[in-house]
């Protein structure tokens, strides 16, 4: 509630990197990676962090609390976006809902271009991991991006990812333009209030 009331994440954030820097380095590499990562960036209130940090305490609301689940979760957090850096630089800095029919075709290739990337620099990250990256775009009802897969065939932490970062894209204009308070994002979700380029398509657990 105070991370809302004062728009400043950072206490969140830091309460995220303190729990993740007690993971097991000895349990896998992405947990090894995952703390590193914590370690070095989640130091600042910006969009990335809000994304792993709020992602991190929604998986564990719903009992996800094996540090290799989170760790999971925590990698594809940062990494989702390194597709972008294969798109031109405008784009990424267009509201979603003034594409053109072509730019939103080449936008929907970042998962798979971030996935790319995961594989092409070797890093020891798991295949879980890697396959949040590639379906943080998917939706329950298989109208998402790149697979179109739906229901049980996607990740629940994909979907995790995708709603929360969809929370701040949609909160920060990002996906029509118009900045909103993120409590009031929250709230039009709750009632299922439409919204152009509002998403609730998460599947019910993560909507409840």
């Amino acid at each position: 509630k105070n991370c809302l009331q004062f728009d400043n994440f950072l206490p969140m954030i830091l309460a995220a990197k303190e729990e993740i820097e007690l993971f097991e380095v000895t349990t896998s590499k992405t947990v090894s990676n995952a703390r590193e990562l914590s370690a070095k960036l989640l130091t600042e209130d910006n969009f990335t962090n809000r994304v792993v940090s709020v992602s991190y305490f929604f998986a564990k609301n719903m009992d996800m609390n094996d540090s290799q689940t989170l760790s999971d979760l925590i990698c594809a957090a940062f990494f989702t976006h390194l597709g972008y850096t294969q798109i031109e630089h405008r784009l990424s800095h267009k509201p979603e809902q003034e594409y053109t029919d072509k730019e939103m075709n080449k936008i929907k290739k970042h998962p798979g271009y971030s996935h790319h990337l995961l594989l092409k620099s070797g890093i020891e990250i798991s295949d879980r991991c890697k396959s949040i990256v590639f379906q943080h775009h998917e939706r329950y009802s298989g109208k998402g991006y790149p697979s179109q897969k739906h229901g049980e065939f996607i990740d629940q932490l994909a979907l995790i990812l995708g709603a929360i970062s969809h929370l701040f894209e949609f909160s920060t204009g990002r996906v029509n333009g118009n900045t909103l308070a993120l409590e009031t994002v929250i709230n039009r979700i709750k009632n299922k209030t439409f919204s152009a380029g509002l998403e609730f398509d998460f599947g019910d657990k993560i909507y409840e």
